[in-house]
C-alpha cells in the first residue's frame, strides 16, 4: 500500500518545491548571478544546490497531501468501509501512512545532517564569488562598469564609474583605467579621479590591485583643498553592497544538529539560556532536531482528514481543514517562533516540539471520531 503514496507525494512535493524556489531568498541569489552575468551552468548549479534545503520545507507538505489523497481515494472506493467490516480499526488502516511518514522523517534527518552542510557551503561560495565577479571580457573598444551605492534610496545614482581602454578576460586585467568616485555627496558630483595604466581584479577579495597610479582629490566645498597623490601599488576595495553580501554569507553557515550542539556546548550557550541571543541559538538547535518528526504527525493528520464514509462525493470541508493545517504549520514555522524567542517562561525544547504535539493530537482526535462514526 505504501507504493500508492509515491505518485501524489512526488507531484505535491515537486509543485511546492517549485513555488519555494521562487521565494524572495532565491530571487536575491538569481539577481546576484544576473548582476555578475553568470552562465546558464552556474544558474543550474544554484538551483540543484538549493534543492536539499528546500526539501526540508516541502517534504512535510508532500507527506500531508499524499496521505490525504490516498485515503480519500480509498474512501471513494468504499475500501475503508470494507476493511472496517473485517474488524480492522482505522488506527490499523493508517499504519502505512505512519510508516511513510517515518520514511520522510529519516529522509529529512539525512538531508539535515549529511547533505545540506555540504551543498549549502558550495552554494554560498558560488554566491560569494558571483557577488565579486565583474563581467570583464576581451575588448579593445573599452570597458565600462558602474558601481551602485549601498543606500537603496540612492539607487538612481552611481557610486563609482570605471572606464578602461582595454580589458582582458582571462587575466581579469584592465589597461589605462579611469575611476570616477562620486562618494556619498548629495549632488552626486565627482570627488576623486584615479588614473592607472594597469589594474587587476581579485574576485576572491573583491578589490582592484592598482599599479603606478595617480589620484586627484576634488573638494566640493573649497578648491584650495584639492590635491594630487602618486602611488606604486594600491588595493582598491569594492563598494559596500558586495562586501555586505559576502559578510552575510560567511555568517549564515549551516550546521547539522550534532555540529551545532558541539558549538553551543563549546561556547557555553546552554548555561545562560535566558539571554535572547543564546535562546535563539538553542531554539535553532532544538528545531533542527525535532522538525523531521513532524512528518509522522502530518501523515496521521492527512490520513485522518482523507477518510470519509461517503462515496465519490468531494467534501470541501476536508480541503478547507487541510489548508488550515498547512497555514498553522507555516505559522508555527515562521511567525510564532519569532514570538517565542522573547518568551523566556517557555522552555526552548517545548517550543520546538509543540507543532508535533499539536498535529499528532489533532490527527488522533479526528481519527478516533471517524472510527466511531464509520
Amino acid at each position: 500500500m505504501i507504493k500508492e503514496y509515491w505518485s501524489p507525494f512526488l507531484l505535491v512535493c515537486g509543485a511546492v518545491t517549485g513555488v519555494w524556489l521562487g521565494s524572495d531568498e532565491l530571487k536575491d541569489a538569481f539577481l546576484i548571478l544576473a548582476g555578475s552575468k553568470s552562465g546558464v551552468n552556474l544558474i543550474i548549479s544554484v538551483i540543484f544546490l538549493s534543492l536539499p534545503s528546500t526539501l526540508l520545507f516541502t517534504i512535510p507538505m508532500g507527506i500531508l497531501w499524499s496521505s490525504f489523497l490516498v485515503f480519500q481515494r480509498l474512501s471513494d472506493n468504499l475500501e475503508i468501509i470494507a476493511m472496517q467490516a473485517s474488524r480492522i480499526s482505522l488506527f490499523q488502516i493508517t499504519r502505512p501512512a505512519l510508516i511513510f511518514g517515518l520514511m520522510g522523517m529519516f529522509s529529512m534527518f539525512i538531508l539535515s545532517e549529511l547533505i545540506i552542510s555540504k551543498t549549502d557551503a558550495a552554494l554560498k561560495q558560488i554566491m560569494k564569488t558571483a557577488s565579486y565577479n565583474l563581467p570583464i571580457k576581451d575588448s579593445n573598444e573599452g570597458f565600462v562598469f558602474f558601481e551602485k551605492p549601498p543606500n537603496k534610496k540612492r539607487s538612481a545614482y552611481i557610486n563609482r564609474a570605471f572606464y578602461a581602454r582595454e580589458s582582458f578576460e582571462k587575466e581579469n586585467k584592465l589597461k589605462e583605467l579611469v575611476i570616477l568616485d562620486f562618494g556619498n555627496n548629495e549632488n552626486n558630483k565627482v570627488s576623486q579621479v584615479i588614473l592607472v595604466p594597469e589594474a587587476t581584479w581579485n574576485k576572491n577579495l573583491g578589490s582592484w590591485k592598482l599599479k603606478n597610479g595617480v589620484s586627484y582629490f576634488i573638494s566640493l566645498e573649497d578648491q584650495n583643498q584639492n590635491g594630487v597623490s602618486y602611488f606604486k601599488e594600491s588595493d582598491f576595495a569594492v563598494g559596500r553592497p558586495a562586501q555586505e553580501i559576502s559578510e552575510k554569507i560567511d555568517k549564515e553557515k549551516y550546521l547539522g544538529s550534532l555540529d551545532l550542539f558541539r558549538k553551543l556546548k563549546k561556547d557555553k550557550v546552554f548555561r545562560n539560556s535566558k539571554k535572547q541571543k543564546n535562546r535563539e541559538l538553542i531554539l535553532a538547535f532544538y528545531k533542527r532536531l525535532t522538525t523531521p518528526f513532524i512528518c509522522i504527525a502530518l501523515a496521521l493528520v492527512g490520513s485522518a482528514i482523507g477518510i470519509s464514509k461517503e462515496r465519490r462525493k468531494r467534501d470541501n470541508r476536508s480541503y478547507l481543514f487541510l489548508l488550515l493545517v498547512v497555514l498553522v504549520y507555516y505559522l508555527f514555522d515562521n511567525t510564532l517562533e519569532q514570538v517565542f524567542k522573547s518568551v523566556t517562561l517557555l522552555p526552548p525544547f517545548f517550543v520546538c516540539v509543540l507543532p508535533f504535539l499539536l498535529f499528532a493530537t489533532i490527527g488522533a482526535l479526528v481519527l478516533n471520531r471517524k472510527n466511531q462514526i464509520i
